[in-house]
């Protein structure tokens, strides 16, 4: 879920070996629980338990994580106008959503 310090010529890219504590992430940072995770070769997505949807790290392409023109994003941040996510995938160049027509609250059965 991190990134380590690698540099390469023209681009900066980060890879980390060791897991790392995402602290963007964490509920008093404005975060969640997270309940779905992927991750590709350069960026990160998170779903949480309130079925929001939070990206991070390098594309190429535009809008990739979700974050209009931001190519390059190095903590968490919640995508906008995501609400009901249920699942995420992440590639080298797309993150795909599947969003919900209902969702659950937790503690519902």
């Amino acid at each position: 879920l991190g990134t380590a310090n690698k540099t390469k010529q023209k681009s900066r890219s980060m890879v980390i070996a060791t897991p790392q504590l995402v602290t963007g992430m964490l509920p008093e940072n404005g975060g969640g629980t997270a309940v779905a995770v992927s991750v590709s070769e350069n960026h990160t997505a998170v779903l949480t338990d309130c079925g929001h949807l939070y990206t991070w790290g390098a594309t190429q392409g535009s809008n990739v994580l979700g974050h209009e023109g931001v190519r390059w994003q190095p903590s968490p941040k919640k995508v906008s106008g995501v609400y009901r996510a249920v699942g995420v995938s992440a590639a080298k160049e797309h993150t795909v959503l599947l969003v919900g027509t209902s969702f659950p609250h937790a503690g519902e059965k």
